[in-house]
């Protein structure tokens, strides 16, 4: 709409303005690898240097340093540039320097100085001692206290604290709720149904005492299903809010503090009320509004484990609605208005990667749900208690029960009363911004050539390990299925993201659009005995999957429905059987020193007012033929019914499977061939699955029928 279409247009030029300050003002400082000696440690601060080596015009090493040095008569460790290391430096030249040897000095402030010859070949390169950084870099690229103690580890609960990201840090997430609705009519609509709740957003420090939060949400279009004597669905069911966050006070020790949260949320209400008895529409009610809430938390941190907040909250809802819960179109309907109560929050860290966390919001005044019985207002506590698994400092993975409608703003004071939502999410702090760069990316040593390689994979685009950090991959493939693509990207180490569309021929198998996430949680580059994976892909089918859905090969053709490019953001459709897929695998791969590798991926699929429809697993392997040359092979099992594939008119299960050859063509473009697997392939192969989607890889073609197709892959990075 177009109020909408300006303010997110708006607020995504601020915030990419923001980022991009952020980005430009701090750039990801470039690896320089100085040169080594036998004597020097590597530490940044050591004040130990290098004994350099002399060469003539020719390039010979001298024997000994030149006659100049030997007058000055300087010890084991000095060096022929500084005098003194123990405050600041001091440059000291000789009276008569040797014409062979020429200085070259940075004026920048932790440069290099470099000792280099007359003909500019670098003889020897030391550290100067660590010097007071600019605001600048102490703002964007200086380690705090503690590198591995992100805001991560201190803030959990969904419900805001007193607790702030410093100056120029971000922090994004995505979360998604499912509630399993039980039968509350006998109606095709909501019949076993179940409701998805995604939300996605970021966080922004804009000082240190400052905090800005915007977050898309997103509520299940069929709730609140039965409401007393009716059936109310949304006919809109987005939500933007914004947060602004400012911590009034704070202690000496940093154990107490004191902040408000100013909440601001918009979207529309637009309800269609149905009676339960006949099914005819009673009402259609089409409003927009902004609603306003005010938190005032007040946290104590009582060791570096343990924190509590307790909040006093008012939102402002309208008379005629809480958001997503409406008035019923009868005589004395109730109302929800001006809403107070209490919010706390707790979390408790075990060790340095596990933190339980739960928050609620306890109403004193006014409404924030409905009772299903009488269909009246009435009031609920909204409450998520989960557990968050840090992979590394900078990226969280929360598991939650929850019954609030919402993550941010007055849509999380908002609860049902009788059900409960099962919930995950990511969170995480990414590279490009100058300011996460304080914090490590690991708990402990690792090896950074081991965030460099791209994992040997199958034919589907989800498998193996995750990218490098910076790196994007293209696949597109093509061939009988019809037209497979994706784009994925490495937000960090052990994170990446991507969009993939599997766009398939025929009205009788679906396509899906959607986008992936993939978590490493080993790897075997760094020292593990093999590289595991969490990946997680929430994607959109388009109408031929009324076919799928009704166990039926015509349905699609009996509907008079027509096919579309299956696009996420243009939202499910029950009508349509333009349903929400999401999926769960658990890539595991080993890589032999020969550069053969094997896999293993579990996976786990979820269509939206279905259920469990896809249950299984791929296992494959990669066997070199020659340098540039793979012989690749695929075989899976679905042990879900009514099965995978049609067979007649039927669901029925077949084994699915792949084979191919992969082929490197550095060689022939001219290019280096990489031994991390950041080159182009090409690949051939012959396979009965629908596409490379993780819920397609597990999905038989319509018939079992047999398809050829081609495939490139192409890494890159700007």
């Amino acid at each position: 709409m177009p109020t909408k279409t300006l303010i997110l247009s708006n607020l995504a030029i601020a915030v990419v303005g923001g980022i991009g300050s952020e980005a430009v003002a701090s750039p990801k400082p470039t690896p320089v690898a100085p040169l080594t000696f036998s004597n020097q440690t590597g530490d940044r601060n050591d004040r130990l240097l290098a004994i350099p080596q002399w060469l003539d015009r020719e390039g010979n090493i001298f024997e000994k340093a030149p006659r100049w040095l030997e007058k000055r008569k300087t010890d084991a460790w000095a060096t022929s540039q500084w005098s003194d290391f123990s405050s600041s430096p001091s440059p000291s030249f000789p009276t008569t320097p040797d014409p062979s040897v020429v200085f070259t000095i940075s004026t920048f402030p932790e440069a290099f100085p470099v000792l280099a010859g007359s003909s500019g070949d670098v003889i020897a390169q030391n550290y100067l001692p660590s010097l007071p950084q600019s605001a600048e870099s102490s703002e964007n690229d200086s380690p705090r206290t503690s590198e591995t103690e992100s805001p991560l580890t201190r803030i959990s609960p969904m419900q805001p604290t007193a607790e702030h990201l410093g100056q120029g840090e971000f922090v994004f997430n995505f979360r998604n709720r499912v509630y399993f609705l039980p039968e509350y009519v006998e109606n095709g609509l909501l019949e076993a149904d179940t409701g998805a709740y995604p939300n996605l957003g970021f966080s922004w420090g804009i000082t240190d005492n400052t905090e800005l939060t915007f977050e898309y949400q997103r509520v299940d279009s069929a709730s609140p299903a039965r409401q007393g004597d009716f059936i109310a669905i949304l006919d809109a069911d987005e939500e933007l809010s914004l947060d602004l966050k400012q911590q009034f006070w704070e202690n000496s020790s940093g154990t107490l503090a004191l902040s408000g949260v100013l909440s601001l949320s918009w979207g529309n209400r637009d309800f269609i009320f149905s009676s339960r008895q006949d099914g005819r529409l009673v009402e259609r009610r089409d409003s927009e509004d902004l609603v306003v809430g005010l938190q005032f938390p007040f946290t104590a941190t009582i060791d570096d484990r343990l924190r509590f907040t307790i909040s006093p909250t008012l939102a402002f809802f309208p008379e005629e609605n809480a958001m997503f819960y409406s008035r019923l179109p009868i005589d004395d309907p109730g109302s929800f208005g001006t809403t107070f109560g209490f919010t706390g929050a707790v979390s408790y860290r075990f060790g340095s990667r596990i933190i339980l966390w739960g928050d609620a919001f306890i109403p004193v005044a006014g409404n924030n749900s409905i009772s299903r019985e009488s269909g009246k207002p009435d009031q609920a506590m909204a409450y998520n208690v989960g557990l968050r698994y840090l992979v590394n400092p900078r990226i969280g993975l929360d598991v939650f029960a929850s019954n609030a409608q919402g993550s941010v703003g007055p849509l999380s004071l908002t609860a049902d009363r009788d059900l409960m939502a099962l919930g995950a999410a990511i969170v995480f702090m990414p590279d490009f911004i100058g300011a996460n760069r304080r914090y490590a990316d690991s708990f402990g040593q690792s090896n950074p050539e081991a965030d460099t390689r791209i994992t040997t994979d199958g034919f589907g685009f989800f498998d193996g390990g995750t990218l490098p950090s910076g790196k994007f991959l293209f696949n597109l493939q093509g061939g009988s299925q019809g037209i497979l693509t994706s784009l994925r990207y490495g937000l960090l180490k052990d994170l990446e993201v991507g969009v993939y569309l599997d766009y398939v021929f025929g009205e009788v198998d679906e396509s899906e659009q959607g986008f992936s996430g993939k978590v490493r949680l080993l790897n075997q580059a760094d020292g593990a005995p093999f590289t595991a994976s969490l990946a997680g892909t929430y994607g959109l089918t388009n109408q031929p999957f009324a076919n799928f859905r009704a166990n039926d090969r015509n349905e699609f053709d009996n509907l008079g429905l027509s096919k579309e490019v299956p696009l996420i953001f243009q939202g499910d459709s029950d009508a349509k059987s333009q349903l929400y897929l999401i999926t769960l695998s658990l890539p595991l791969h080993y890589e032999f020193d020969g550069g053969a590798a094997v896999w293993l991926t579990p996976v786990w699929g979820y269509a939206q007012r279905l259920g469990t429809e896809i249950a299984g697993f791929s296992l494959g392997g990669s066997i070199p033929l020659a340098s540039d040359l793979s012989l690749i092979g695929e075989i899976g099992a679905n042990f879900v019914n009514p099965g995978n594939a049609f067979l007649d008119d039927e669901r029925k299960n077949v084994i699915p499977w792949s084979v191919g050859i992969r082929w490197d063509p550095s060689a022939l473009l001219g290019l280096k061939p990489n031994e991390n697997g950041n080159s182009p392939k090409l690949e051939v192969y012959l396979t009965n699955r629908v596409g490379s989607s993780t819920w397609h890889q597990l999905r038989g073609r319509d018939q079992d029928e047999l398809g050829v197709g081609v495939g490139l892959s192409i890494p890159f990075s700007f």
